[in-house]
């Protein structure tokens, strides 16, 4: 099932992109600072790696969102850094580990020759907008809390891309997984293949961290 981010504009996004009109992509970029520090705030199961598994933050979603647009992962190298160690648990009323990575940066090789960078925090207070933002040879689009911008080759500056009220394509997780599964309907965004990626990039992020080290991918 697809990451919501944009869905409504996603068809003559890639519309534009296959046609040629922003070019290769060269780099990629997804931003997602927020929250702020908070050290007596207590644990939430998303803190918790027993609880939460391989995703840090919006890094799963997100990294769903860039697969579309841009292809498959060939290496990943990543840094984590938590900064509060332990939290109170309220359901034990004894401080616990605290062991996802509030602080994370990821740099992307995929396999068209784009760099794809991650930059996520839960401690940045007043931090950019949630986004992402596609730069190729040609032209560039950007997507974040403003609403969606392209430029194209020779635009001094971006333009809003306006969307048609047709089509229109809203986020039903629940619906389309149960429909799948019930009644055969098509997976239109992310396919099961799709799906076994991205979970040997969630792996391969837990990786370089832990090992300090370029992972190549697939995964061994």
């Amino acid at each position: 099932m697809p990451a919501p981010f944009y869905l409504s504009a996603e068809p003559l996004l890639l519309d534009k992109l296959h046609s040629g009109f922003f070019g290769d992509l060269l780099e990629i970029h997804f931003t997602g600072l927020s929250g702020g520090y908070d050290p007596d705030a207590p644990l939430h199961w998303r803190q918790r790696r027993d609880l939460s598994g391989n995703n840090i933050m919006a890094m799963g979603i997100g990294n769903e969102t860039v697969r579309r647009y841009a292809g498959h992962e060939k290496a990943v190298i990543a840094y984590g850094k938590t900064f509060t160690t332990e939290r109170l648990d309220e359901e034990t009323g004894q401080r616990a580990p605290a062991d996802v990575p509030e602080s994370l940066g990821i740099v992307a090789e995929l396999e068209s020759g784009a760099t794809a960078v991650y930059h996520l925090s839960s401690v940045v207070r007043l931090g950019p907008s949630f986004g992402f933002a596609f730069y190729g040879t040609k032209g560039s689009f950007k997507m974040d809390e403003s609403g969606i911008w392209i430029a194209g080759e020779g635009d001094d500056e971006y333009q809003s891309f306006d969307i048609p009220e047709h089509p229109r394509d809203g986020w039903q997780v629940e619906e389309d997984f149960v429909d799948a599964i019930r009644d055969g309907r098509p997976v239109t965004h992310t396919s099961f293949a799709d799906g076994v990626k991205y979970m040997e990039f969630t792996e391969a992020v837990q990786i370089s961290m832990a090992e300090g080290r370029r992972v190549e991918l697939p995964l061994d």
